[in-house]
């Protein structure tokens, strides 16, 4: 008995330190992305590219709508029906992705840039839409493993590229590693615990995750305004300077 109640502290811990370890690997890798490409090309292309990052992160987070706190409520109250629930969620979510890909159109970026961007928030979409079933189920460690993949995906390229890296470059970089951290996510919760269910689509989600759609972005937004107001004021350099 004593032993069981031991290895099922032992468990509860290695939960909690890897669900402590999946919520500081994204801001630390973030920051040493930003000081890598500061390094090796300049401020000015950092400042440049934020301008881009900081709109797709805001894309993704509307995209997102508030799918993980409604779904795990879901989950806990049916979890049956989970599969069921987060398929339904997911191609209802699908209809406002072509939204955010006007709203990048009408910014009138070159069309490399456009079309990788494209990418990176479809790429974007499936990664985050596994994050919740890797909460409901205490698995962290896809997830860990795809945030360190996708970073060495963009420091292996910066790297290669060096002085010739581009905002163009940078796009494309992050897009790749959008789609990297998408395929191991798909992989690691689709085939081992998720079996596919039938089309369908309930705009009912929608409004029912719209509460946590606002309380999650007033939350961002409380954070991160003053980056977004530092890009539309500052330079380029400026702008590296006071993100990092």
């Amino acid at each position: 008995m004593i032993w069981g109640v031991r290895t099922a502290t032992v468990k509860k811990a290695q939960t909690i330190l890897t669900f402590i370890v999946r919520n500081l690997v994204v801001p630390v890798l973030n920051i040493s992305i930003s000081l890598l490409v500061i390094r090796s090309s300049s401020r000015e292309l950092w400042g440049n590219f934020i301008s881009i990052l900081i709109w797709v992160n805001l894309a993704l987070h509307i995209l997102s709508w508030g799918s993980r706190e409604y779904l795990l409520r879901q989950f806990s109250q049916t979890p049956s029906l989970a599969g069921a629930w987060w398929y339904e969620n997911f191609f209802t979510r699908l209809l406002i992705l072509p939204l955010a890909a006007l709203f990048f159109l009408a910014m009138h970026l070159p069309i490399q840039i456009f079309w990788g961007v494209l990418l990176w928030l479809a790429a974007g979409f499936v990664a985050q839409s596994w994050e919740v079933v890797g909460v409901f189920q205490k698995r962290f460690g896809p997830a860990i493993l795809a945030e360190f993949v996708g970073f060495l995906g963009i420091g292996y390229g910066v790297f290669f590229w060096e002085t010739e890296i581009s905002v163009e470059k940078m796009v494309a970089l992050y897009s790749f590693s959008a789609l990297l951290k998408a395929v191991i996510t798909t992989a690691a919760f689709r085939r081992r615990d998720f079996v596919r269910h039938r089309f369908s689509i309930n705009k009912q989600q929608l409004s029912g995750a719209l509460p946590f759609l606002l309380l999650g972005l007033t939350g961002m937004l409380n954070n991160r305004v003053d980056l977004y107001m530092v890009s539309a004021r500052m330079g380029e350099e400026q702008v590296a300077v006071y993100q990092v």
